[in-house]
C-alpha cells in the first residue's frame, strides 16, 4: 500500500485494489495469527507436552521468532545498506518492446 499511496485515491478502481482488498487481507491475517497463537499455547495442543506452562507448538514458534530478530540485527550491523533501501533502485524497470519471445503458450488439456 505504501508504494501506492500518491494514487491510492485517483479513482474508484484504485481506493478498492490498492487499499481496500489488501487491508481487509492484512485483517484476515491477523485475526488468524491471533487464533494460532492462542492455539498454539495450549499445551493439548501439542501432544500434552508442557514448556514453562505453555505448548510446544508456541515455544518453538516464538524461539524462531526471537532467533529470526537476531539473525536480523545481526545482518543489519554486517549489511547496513540493505536497511538503508540502498540495494535496489527506487525506480520500476519498463518493458522492452523489443524483447523477443520464441516460445508461445501452451494449451494444458
Amino acid at each position: 500500500m505504501w508504494y501506492f499511496r500518491h494514487t491510492l485515491f485517483a479513482n474508484l478502481h484504485n481506493a478498492i485494489f490498492r487499499l481496500v482488498f489488501p487491508m481487509l487481507g492484512g485483517i484476515a491475517l491477523l485475526a488468524v495469527f491471533v487464533i494460532s497463537v492462542g492455539e498454539s499455547m495450549n499445551p493439548d495442543n501439542g501432544g500434552g507436552a508442557s514448556i514453562f506452562g505453555v505448548g510446544p507448538v508456541f515455544s518453538i514458534g516464538f524461539g524462531l521468532f526471537i532467533l529470526g530478530g537476531v539473525v536480523m540485527l545481526v545482518l543489519r550491523a554486517l549489511r547496513p545498506e540493505f536497511f538503508r533501501s540502498e540495494t535496489l533502485p527506487r525506480s520500476v524497470p519498463e518493458r522492452h518492446p523489443t524483447s523477443t519471445t520464441t516460445e508461445t503458450p501452451t494449451s494444458v488439456r
